[in-house]
């Protein structure tokens, strides 16, 4: 199949270690797909990713080109710097430490090629973890949800908690896409980028089929409790930059504010910070969730062990309550 050119952007911050197989991944995209270009976005890595890449340059001068200077400038700057670059009808994003599953191209632009009215579309993925190199499950399990009991995600969808998709699995129409990421956010600026383009563009569709494999590090950031308050913060900012740009949404907006309070009350509590907790469920109360607030007041020291990986599917059970 020729069709419209697909930019796959990979971005990289010393992932020497696995920049190696993404990369051979997509090249191998083109044995079905040939009308691809691949743009590594590299964050001013010092640990060799950059040589490996320079290899990789030099076996596929027409497929591979580097973005990205010597100076690392956080991810926000490292997706525009690989937006700025592309030049394909579509574009399709990966992490420098995932891995494309053969057939994810062509089977995506087919998907779009179908639907003009979506904006953009995405699959599953195979989650593993990293040292151990240890199958977990798949995304939709895990974490997805309803994502993946959906035919496609509109704008309403994409505040629902229980809707996530991994940014290497989703394949993006060019021309609908906002302007940049916004750098002001560490954590968040994937997420208003993709909720502007569905208000903006039109849905993601869900492709069947699973095109990627997801590395989970031991040492993610998800698991640094250092920075949870952090995330909390970003969480509720990004929501309220959501509410300037798109009014219409304030109530599911909201209801997702009030989510993230109570998680994180949930947490405070696990953590053994009762005050903290309760003050947070105040706030939740505030936000218009009184029941919910008052019922977490009185059961959430003993749902707090929710938190940990272990309980995670009883724990998805209770996303979809406090939804």
């Amino acid at each position: 199949m020729v069709g419209s050119l697909v930019s796959i952007v990979v971005v990289s911050y010393n992932q020497a270690e696995f920049i190696d197989l993404a990369l051979n991944g997509c090249v191998k995209q083109s044995e079905d797909y040939p009308n691809i270009e691949i743009i590594v976005a590299d964050d001013g890595s010092t640990d060799g990713t950059r040589e490996i890449i320079d290899r990789w340059i030099k076996n596929y001068p027409s497929l591979v080109r580097l973005v990205g200077g010597t100076v690392n400038r956080g991810i926000a700057a490292n997706f525009n710097a690989g937006l700025g670059a592309a030049r394909g009808t579509y574009l399709a994003w990966l992490g420098g430490d995932d891995v494309m599953l053969p057939g994810k191209i062509i089977q995506q632009v087919k998907a779009l090629e179908e639907d003009q009215t979506a904006s953009g579309c995405y699959h599953d993925a195979e989650v593993f973890s990293w040292p151990q190199n240890e199958t977990l499950g798949l995304f939709s399990q895990l974490y997805g949800g309803r994502a993946f009991s959906v035919d496609k995600v509109d704008a309403r969808k994409m505040l629902d908690p229980r809707v996530q998709m991994l940014p290497s699995t989703l394949l993006l129409r060019r021309d609908r896409m906002p302007a940049a990421f916004d750098a002001r956010f560490r954590f968040h600026n994937d997420y208003i980028f993709d909720f502007e383009m569905i208000a903006t563009g039109g849905p993601y569709i869900r492709v069947a089929g699973v095109y990627v494999r997801y590395r989970k590090h031991l040492g993610s950031i998800g698991r640094d409790e250092t920075v949870r308050g952090m995330v909390l913060e970003e969480n509720l900012m990004a929501l309220g930059l959501l509410t300037a740009r798109f009014p219409r949404y304030a109530k599911h907006i909201r209801k997702r504010a009030t989510y993230y309070l109570i998680l994180e009350a949930l947490k405070s509590f696990h953590g053994g910070d009762r005050i903290r907790a309760r003050q947070l469920l105040r706030a939740a109360y505030v936000q218009g969730a009184p029941l919910k607030a008052l019922g977490l007041s009185i059961v959430g020291p003993y749902a707090a062990i929710l938190t940990e990986p272990r309980y995670r599917a009883v724990a998805m059970k209770l996303r979809s309550l406090l939804s």
